[in-house]
């Protein structure tokens, strides 16, 4: 029982990062969207792990679908996990 926690702990500080990732890549994407605001696409992050050449539009949202459907999966990980940890708690105490 004692592992079953330490992976649901470990999903739950992956989906975390995933989603802070996410949501910071979005609101850059949306940020590169505005010609107003730039001149050019620059990265507006601080989250600046993929670098900061060859950056356009499709390229923007490449990187955020990717992230988005990694935070799903973790997202539905941690879904999965949650249940199957009920009803582990639920077969022990029927024991």
């Amino acid at each position: 029982m004692k592992i079953m926690k330490i992976i649901k702990t470990v999903f739950i500080v992956l989906f975390i990062i995933s989603l802070i990732i996410s949501i910071d890549l979005g609101f850059n994407f949306l940020w590169a969207l505005v010609p107003d605001v730039n001149d050019g696409i620059t990265v507006r992050t601080f989250i600046n792990f993929f670098g900061d050449s060859l950056w356009s539009h499709e390229r923007f949202l490449k990187v955020f679908e990717i992230s988005t459907w990694v935070t799903l999966g973790l997202l539905t990980v941690n879904v999965v996990l949650s249940f199957a940890g009920r009803r582990i708690k639920a077969s022990e105490t029927q024991k």
